[in-house]
């Protein structure tokens, strides 16, 4: 895969797709904030937010919500 710079880079594996370049953006971020190497790249319908491989499983559990039991949220 060649990058905006015109060098290549390794694929990385989609973890997040969006239509809004804005929300694909908070997604990275959130990645990056939690130490992850994500980046923003060219989706089926959009824009997609990548990992390495290895990283994968560690992004889809800080994406998955679950709200905490017993808690009640307004």
């Amino acid at each position: 895969m060649v990058n905006s710079f015109g060098t290549l880079e390794k694929a990385g594996t989609v973890v997040f797709e969006s239509l809004s370049l804005n929300m694909a953006a908070a997604v990275c971020n959130q990645l990056e904030g939690a130490g992850l190497p994500a980046r923003l790249g060219k989706g089926i319908a959009g824009f997609a937010v990548m990992v390495p491989a290895e990283y994968a499983a560690q992004s889809n559990q800080l994406l998955t919500v679950r709200p905490r039991t017993g808690e009640i949220f307004a």
